[in-house]
């Protein structure tokens, strides 16, 4: 290929690159033509009073957006006049070498980018008395610091759906893993190239810091994973150029309930707390078990003692009498007479018999008999209120008194007194061959060294019952020791 065509092609490129951006002057300066036109019709509706401040206003947005344009154009078309000429003249060999086109081009470009907004400034202060710095005119007006566009468009989210759910206009939301997607529609504001030019970039910080860009306004996630994200979305121009103002939405997905630190820590918390619980439970229905079972073994033991305590009762009682019968009388009459040898305290026992008793039974016949034996007891039991002291049926008609810590002398007197209280009785006894009435017998023993065991202290109290009977019956006798010569007392009177 000739060095001519190599010329050609380059600036055919060149050419359609500057027709390009014509094109874009071209309609940039239609676009502020027309905002002028409504910033005209605004600020009329609202002059209000001050006509003239408004009027001066309109005038000098007028001049300076209508400028603005001129000089877009202005820019677009002397480099591509310059392209041309270059070009041109490189085939008619009138311009000078390849290396003074290499160096005049720059310069010629560079003299576009940074003189325009002076000129543009100074013509705005020379027709519209406006005095505004080439930095602000070129930012505001012409956009030529990045060579594209006007003014920095900016995005905006129109709406945010999450799993069907509208979420616009909500910040920093916790969605369910369940709503783990989500969809976004945007667009843009303050745009100088016209909806279908721009161009857009997006990523998901949380999921991926690189961009990826896009020229649709809809945008759909599924399945994200649990964690933080924050959604960035940037417009462009369509030539590489971005406005730099990102739209942002930032959320987060979170973990279901099922998985979260909480409800795990309650799996593990409440079937701990429902075991110990049954336990528990299961304790004091057992504790509630074993009170109830001791309490029937209580009760039971309870109903036994009685039931024993009866049974040595009636073991231990006549039935006929009420009064301790001969075993009872055996047993305390042992106990005491054991008691003797560790104290110093005496023991007397009396001995009483019915007289002629057989006689009774026989004549009124033994139910009357058996009233009698009663009617005896209950005068014994009243002449002994000691609780010490026992008074027993010792066999058929005969009784035994058992006074310990008495005299001799004290079981005479009580003897006595019972005596008394059998005559005073007045039982009839019609056939007595004595006194028609029933009278009894004592015979009184006192345990001494020479009778301390049951067997002598009987012995000796039943040899005085029966001199008594010898005696004539109805009389009370003190048992004396064999070894002394007393005579015996006077007999006691018959009535």
């Amino acid at each position: 290929m000739t060095a001519d065509s190599q010329h050609l092609i380059s600036g055919l490129g060149q050419w359609r690159r500057h027709f390009s951006f014509l094109s874009f002057s071209i309609f940039q300066a239609r676009r502020l033509a027309i905002e002028q036109l409504g910033h005209d019709q605004t600020l009329r509706a609202n002059a209000g009073g001050s006509h003239g401040l408004i009027t001066g206003k309109i005038c000098l947005l007028r001049q300076a957006r209508l400028l603005a344009g001129f000089l877009q154009l202005l820019q677009a078309l002397v480099p591509m006049c310059w392209l041309l000429y270059l070009n041109t003249g490189s085939h008619t060999g009138k311009i000078g070498s390849e290396e003074t086109r290499s160096r005049t081009s720059p310069l010629l470009f560079g003299w576009l980018r940074k003189g325009l907004p002076v000129l543009g400034c100074g013509l705005l202060a020379l027709f519209c008395g406006a005095t505004i710095s080439a930095q602000e005119y070129s930012s505001h007006y012409l956009g030529i610091a990045e060579g594209l566009t006007y003014t920095s468009p900016q995005v905006v989210f129109t709406r945010l759906l999450s799993a069907d759910t509208d979420i616009s206009g909500l910040q920093n939301l916790s969605f369910d893993a369940g709503a783990s997607s989500l969809s976004v529609q945007h667009s843009t504001l303050n745009s100088s190239v016209g909806p279908n030019n721009v161009t857009y970039r997006y990523r998901m910080l949380g999921e991926s810091r690189d961009w990826t860009e896009t020229s649709r306004r809809e945008l759909e996630f599924v399945h994200l994973a649990l964690g933080k994200y924050r959604l960035q979305v940037e417009a462009g121009d369509g030539l590489d150029n971005w406005s730099g103002r990102v739209g942002e939405y930032a959320f987060a997905i979170r973990e279901p309930w099922y998985k979260a630190w909480w409800f795990l820590l309650l799996c593990v918390i409440v079937p701990s707390l429902i075991f110990v619980g049954l336990l528990r439970l299961r304790d004091a229905s057992l504790h509630a078990r074993e009170r109830e079972l001791l309490r029937m073994v209580e009760e039971k033991t309870a109903d036994l003692q009685r039931a024993n305590e009866e049974l040595m009762l009636l073991s231990a009682t006549d039935a006929l009498t009420g009064l301790a019968n001969r075993r009872c009388f055996d047993q305390t009459l042992e106990k005491e007479c054991a008691r003797l040898h560790r104290s110093d305290s005496p023991l007397s026992l009396v001995l009483f018999d019915v007289d002629h008793f057989k006689a009774l039974n026989d004549s009124l016949g033994h139910p009357r008999g058996d009233v009698c034996l009663a009617l005896l007891a209950g005068e014994m039991n009243r002449i002994a209120r000691r609780s010490i002291d026992l008074v027993a049926r010792f066999g058929g008609e005969e009784f035994a008194m058992i006074l310990p810590n008495t005299s001799v002398e004290g079981a005479r007197r009580i003897a006595e007194m019972f005596r008394r209280s059998v005559l005073d009785l007045n039982l009839p006894h019609p056939a007595s061959p004595g006194p028609p009435y029933l009278t009894i017998s004592a015979g009184v023993a006192c345990a001494t060294d020479g009778q301390d065991t049951p067997q002598k202290l009987v012995a000796a109290a039943d040899r005085a019952l029966y001199t008594a009977k010898r005696q004539g019956r109805n009389r009370v006798i003190v048992a004396i020791p064999e070894a002394q010569k007393v005579p015996a007392p006077p007999p006691s009177p018959l009535y």
